[in-house]
């Protein structure tokens, strides 16, 4: 390029500037986008930030040759500048549609839920990383989504939950099922049924909200937190589809994220799957400020989560009996009473957004020691996060969370569990690291990048034989290798 060519559009806020053979400035409207060249990349920033340029949502496409920067974008006298060509499609940004669980409300209110935590932090995650979010959801839901868009008021809410729950309780009054919905130690999945009034509501209005924010299956991706939940919202539709974070049973679609790779190969073979290119695994995603570390614990042992015997209550009741001078806490959902077998068994009722730091953060050891294969289990990394060591099972999605002997212990029989409780007793646990190590695995940050690269890959896959990866190694693989790397002490 010559630093003496120089192109000024119709409208006299809109120039393009050659200054020199290797960069040009284009102003439009006082602001400088300045466009570098290098042999053939063209890298195109607005203060040392990669911006994606658009013209009243119309994507700007530009060339750069020997004579200038040319623009093809409609005609609009605001925007038009002259003897523009084309040559390459500036994209517009990627666009995500995240829908809530419909029986509760995104925020912390209904932390307690899992997928609920996750459909929280997914906007700002992702923000992150240069996405725009569209959360669906009810009034009242707190994110920090680009747009967040109300499919039921909080009224209309209330009514669907109370009369979905008479139609699944039918002995239940209105005042009863209100009164028991309002409980916050009452289960809250309980109206977790796609049959009943609530979803379907939700999935019918949600439709047409979706059809009319869905740009295009080269732009949007629609992304399902709850699997075939809100399936009848989208079946209608042309969209590009992934289920976004698999706990669950029955994941269906042909883009999928798992939790962990234990879950995946659990249904792998229960739908007795072979190669799935597009079957992913990103483990859950936190934000780390919301759970501190915590230096002084009291003495005092916990557990945290949905009560019942698919969670190992019966075996914390065992393992307290062992400590009969230590308080072993009982914190959750559900009913505590078949549990309370020893006078050192503290019942706590449910709680929520940062009193579950607070809680974790006193505790000298969690225990989480559940009966059936958990998909992830993420109140082990919430523990950790604080700096608490998490005492639990030998199989299932804690397995990759629980680094043996160093953030915890992966138990088989209850003296694993005692012979555990004695060294975390005795300070044998490096808070510290296990707080430096979650923090680089979870923390929602470092996982965005693992979400944008299959993002990026499934909006534009054909098949596994012309799917471009983004080619790019993780920045925290390194990082994790050298943290763990240690001989065991049975080569010695």
């Amino acid at each position: 390029m010559s630093g003496k060519n120089k192109k000024k559009g119709r409208n006299d806020n809109t120039t393009v500037n050659d200054e020199t053979q290797n960069k040009s400035e284009l102003s439009i409207d006082d602001v400088a986008v300045h466009v570098t060249i290098d042999d053939v990349a063209v890298h195109v920033t607005i203060d040392d930030v990669a911006v994606n340029v658009t013209i009243d949502d119309v994507a700007v496409n530009v060339t750069i040759d020997d004579v200038g920067v040319k623009n093809d974008a409609p005609k609009y006298e605001r925007t038009q500048v002259d003897e523009l060509e084309v040559n390459s499609i500036v994209e517009k940004k990627i666009r995500l549609h995240i829908f809530a669980v419909p029986h509760t409300i995104t925020g912390n209110e209904y932390s307690s839920c899992a997928f609920t935590g996750k459909i929280y932090r997914f906007a700002k995650m992702m923000q992150s990383r240069g996405f725009e979010v569209y959360h669906y959801g009810v009034e009242g839901s707190q994110t920090t989504a680009d747009k967040n868009i109300d499919v039921l008021t909080r009224t209309e809410w209330d009514a669907l939950r109370v009369e979905s729950l008479r139609m699944s309780k039918p002995h239940m009054t209105s005042i009863s099922a209100s009164n028991f919905l309002k409980d916050k130690n009452n289960f809250v999945g309980t109206l977790s049924n796609i049959n009943l009034p609530l979803y379907k509501t939700f999935n019918k209005k949600l439709s047409v909200l979706l059809k009319n924010n869905y740009r295009s299956k080269e732009t949007d991706i629609v992304c399902l937190p709850y699997g075939q939940a809100h399936e009848a919202a989208i079946k209608v539709g042309n969209y590009v589809v992934v289920e976004s974070g698999i706990g669950y049973a029955n994941s269906y679609t042909e883009n999928r994220i798992f939790e962990s790779y234990a879950w995946l190969n659990v249904t792998r073979e229960k739908q007795k799957k072979t190669h799935q290119p597009f079957w992913y695994v990103i483990p859950n995603y936190y934000d780390t400020d919301e759970f501190p570390l915590s230096l002084e614990p009291k003495k005092q042992i916990g557990f945290l989560g949905r009560i019942g015997s698919s969670k190992g209550c019966h075996i914390y009741a065992e393992i307290a009996k062992k400590f009969p001078n230590i308080n072993f806490i009982l914190c959750g959902q559900g009913d505590p009473k078949p549990f309370l077998t020893s006078p050192n068994i503290v019942y706590k009722g449910a709680i929520q957004g940062d009193q579950r730091a607070e809680y974790l953060g006193s505790l000298a050891a969690l225990i989480a020691p559940s009966t059936y294969l958990e998909p992830f289990c993420g109140v082990t990394v919430e523990a950790q996060l604080c700096g608490t060591p998490v005492l639990t099972v030998d199989y299932g999605g804690v397995v990759e969370t629980i680094e043996q002997w160093k953030t915890g212990v992966r138990c088989h029989v209850l003296d694993d569990y005692c012979f555990a409780i004695e060294k975390v007793l005795d300070g044998y646990f490096d808070r510290n690291y296990i707080r430096e190590r979650v923090v680089q695995k979870y923390g929602m940050f470092e996982v965005a990048k693992q979400y944008e690269k299959v993002f990026k890959t499934i909006i534009q896959s054909k098949d596994w034989f012309l799917t471009k990866s983004t080619r790019e190694i993780p920045s925290n693989i390194i990082y994790t290798a050298l943290k763990t790397l240690q001989i065991p002490d049975i080569l010695y």
